[in-house]
């Protein structure tokens, strides 16, 4: 990074980003600004307010170079999670940010790739995604989710070759919050049956990860588990089938299965992203907590599946996520009043106990590694 330090950037380069400034000098001031918003230094410098209101401004400039340039000082300074609250305290972000949503749906915009990244990093956090999901109008938000997930789900929605495998990771972030999820869990409207192909979509990664965070975030509502679980969702055989490998079962065990888990080919391989296989991982553990959940997911045979993901895991500190879900499939029921996982409340002191315990089970497994 050039040695430039806070005064100098203010004095030299931020001037040259002002609407009065030459088309050249805007881009000889923005390669600066990039080379600055790489390095946590130089985010620290270019986060204040009226800074990242020039940057705002740029991502509409006519000349493709100068909103390139834009978008990724955006993208790269959000990626920082306190600059990324600053940010939505900013009086015109909430103006910049519905926009945003509009044009990331807009078939024919340019830079929606773009936009969607800057969207997931500062919508990462639980408050940040709230605070956005204050800024649209409640007669609109049912329509920005429906409108989000339809693009999302339309393969080349986009007619100027944007993928918007990035606008999942939006997606999940916004989840965070109950009224989105609540959305997306609408009997009616049977979003969520939109997005669970998508865990094992192959040409994406990413879209792959960021639908995988929409669902578990939606297993978290206890209320909509046995619904999820019908044969109107049937969303158990989406979640196991990326866990799921090559291994021959017995036709009894193969009985067993969802069907679409059964006799599963010798070149079956499983999911490639050790987040995303924890993120179902976790998923599945959700659906655990109530009792009919736990009846119904034992009744399908899935412990051999994570028992042979087990053993295969290549991320150790997977291994602390599928022992804990294993546990649950294998060990007794609880007690009647406990029968809601849920609801079950852990004393302080137990949590601490618990995660000093799977804090050194992770330290074993990176020293043995």
């Amino acid at each position: 990074m050039a040695d430039i330090d806070e005064k100098e950037l203010n004095s030299l380069v931020l001037p040259c980003l002002l609407p009065a400034a030459t088309l050249e000098v805007k881009k000889m001031a923005l390669d600066v600004a990039v080379s600055y918003s790489e390095h946590e230094v130089g985010k620290k410098v270019l986060s204040k307010s009226e800074t990242l209101k020039y940057f705002m401004m740029l991502t509409a400039e006519s000349d493709c170079a100068v909103s390139k340039q834009a978008f990724t000082i955006l993208i790269n300074i959000l990626a920082d999670t306190d600059i990324a609250e600053k940010f939505l305290e900013i009086q015109e972000a909430k103006a910049f940010g519905l926009e945003a949503f509009d044009k990331i749906t807009d078939r024919e915009f340019e830079s929606a790739d773009m936009m969607c990244m800057l969207l997931s990093n500062v919508s990462r956090t639980e408050q940040c995604a709230a605070i956005i999901t204050k800024w649209f109008p409640e007669d609109k938000i049912n329509g920005i989710v429906e409108k989000i997930v339809s693009a999302l789900v339309e393969l080349n929605y986009n007619k100027k070759g944007c993928y918007l495998h990035h606008l999942s990771l939006v997606l999940c972030n916004l989840s965070q919050v109950s009224q989105i999820r609540a959305i997306l869990l609408d009997k009616e409207r049977r979003l969520i049956t939109k997005l669970i192909s998508f865990l094992s979509f192959e040409k994406s990664t990413i879209r792959r990860k960021g639908c995988a965070g929409v669902i578990k975030n939606c297993c978290f509502d206890t209320s909509c588990h046995d619904w999820l679980l019908s044969d109107v969702v049937d969303i158990l055989p989406y979640l196991l089938l990326p866990l799921a490998g090559p291994e021959e079962f017995d036709d009894e065990d193969n009985a067993s299965l969802p069907l679409d888990l059964q006799y599963l080919s010798p070149d079956k391989t499983r999911e490639t992203d050790p987040e995303t296989r924890r993120t179902l991982i976790d998923a599945v553990f959700q659906l655990c907590a109530t009792k009919a959940g736990r009846t119904y997911i034992k009744e399908k045979n899935t412990y051999i599946i994570m028992r042979e993901l087990h053993k295969w895991e290549t991320d150790k500190a997977n291994d602390i996520a599928i022992q804990n879900l294993i546990d649950i499939l294998i060990g007794d029921e609880p007690a009647k009043e406990h029968e809601d996982l849920s609801n079950v409340v852990v004393p302080e002191n137990l949590k601490k106990q618990f995660l000093k315990e799977d804090e050194e089970d992770l330290k074993m497994i990176s020293d043995d590694s």
